[in-house]
C-alpha cells in the first residue's frame, strides 16, 4: 500500500466510525424515550429505525476500509 492508500483507508475508517456513532446515538435516544414512557412521534420512530441502518453502514465502511482505501488511492503515486 502506498501513502495515499493508507490515508484513504484512515479517512474511510473515520467516516465509518462517525456513521456508526450517529446510529448508536440515535438508537440510545429512542431507547431512552421509550424507557421513559414517552410515545414516539412518527418522525422519531422513523429516525429510531433508520439508526440501525447508520450502524450497519458505518460498520460496513469500517470493515471494508482497506479494500476501499486501496481502490481510492490507486494510481496516485
Amino acid at each position: 500500500m502506498n501513502h495515499y492508500q493508507k490515508i484513504a483507508t484512515v479517512l474511510v475508517r473515520a467516516a465509518g466510525a462517525a456513521a456508526a456513532a450517529v446510529g448508536v446515538l440515535g438508537f440510545v435516544y429512542g431507547t431512552v424515550l421509550v424507557a421513559r414512557g414517552t410515545s414516539l412521534s412518527p418522525d422519531q420512530a422513523e429516525r429510531y429505525g433508520s439508526s440501525v441502518w447508520y450502524v450497519v453502514f458505518g460498520l460496513m465502511l469500517f470493515l471494508l476500509a482497506r479494500p476501499l482505501g486501496r481502490l481510492l488511492g490507486r494510481g496516485l503515486d
